[in-house]
């Protein structure tokens, strides 16, 4: 599952993946991702700590994420652009996986899912 809010990076990454041999849902509301993630639970979760509005969205799906019995174990890594001490801290407090800073090419990005999934093979 892929939340960003910008749609062109997310179609980027979307269309690597799927060259990759992974089955990718993309969504550009963290609402409507949490929905789709508690109806059927990914693989893993690639979200942005901040999504087009300014917001913290990525930390709160995170938290989301950790909280629901459904989803609680689902790997989550966190795209960011910031440097922001605080920011790290709170995806961790959150419960992300991996926090991950952009720019970064998509076979770095895949390497990191794989880390955090525990294979070098599509699910």
């Amino acid at each position: 599952m892929l939340v960003d809010g910008f749609q062109d990076e997310a179609d980027l990454y979307a269309e690597f993946f799927v060259h990759c041999g992974f089955r990718v849902k993309t969504y550009n509301r963290t609402e409507d991702a949490f929905r789709a993630a508690l109806a059927e639970p990914p693989d893993v979760v690639v979200t942005r700590i901040r999504q087009t509005n300014g917001q913290r969205d990525g930390i709160q799906l995170t938290s989301r994420l950790r909280r629901a019995s459904r989803t609680r174990d689902v790997p989550v890594v966190i795209i960011t652009t910031s440097v922001l001490p605080s920011d790290y801290e709170a995806a961790r407090r959150a419960g992300c996986d991996r926090v991950v800073v952009l720019p970064v090419m998509p076979e770095e990005l895949l390497d990191e899912i794989q880390s955090v999934i525990g294979t070098s093979q599509p699910p």
